[in-house]
């Protein structure tokens, strides 16, 4: 390989791993964007289960604001009774994340359809589906 072949390759190497790497950066800040938003959802609905349970009173001041939501769902064999929800900030039109009377959080997508989430597990998966 000559001299000028060498240093082309190593200029292009030099403007390509750069942008490579704020890529990833971009994908991961945005995945830890959308795992904290989740915590934060499931801590308002979390917390506000119980007393909704026995005063049937939902928190004012609190963001992200839940609101009733009272729908069935089955999700792997197993019925869910909605009672809370909350929209996730930046997240409105994706779905929401409701809680079930027995505490179990749910990911409704927009579609309606509804995937349990352990908010002690969580994390957003790193590349968006599809990739």
């Amino acid at each position: 390989m000559d001299a000028p072949l060498r240093r082309r390759l190593f200029t292009l190497l030099l403007i390509i791993a750069p942008m490579g790497v704020m890529l990833l950066f971009a994908l991961g800040y945005s995945q830890t964007l959308r795992t904290a938003r989740v915590l934060a959802g499931a801590r308002v609905l979390i917390a506000a289960r119980p007393t909704y349970l026995k005063t049937g009173t939902l928190p004012v001041a609190v963001v992200p604001k839940a609101f009733l939501y009272t729908k069935p769902f089955v999700v792997a064999g197993t019925n869910h009774q909605s009672v809370l929800a909350v929209h996730l900030l930046g997240h409105e039109n994706r779905g929401l994340l409701a809680i079930t009377t027995d505490g179990v959080l749910l990911w409704v997508d927009r579609k309606e359809r509804a995937r349990v989430i352990h908010a002690d597990t969580y994390g957003a998966r790193f590349f968006p589906p599809g990739i």
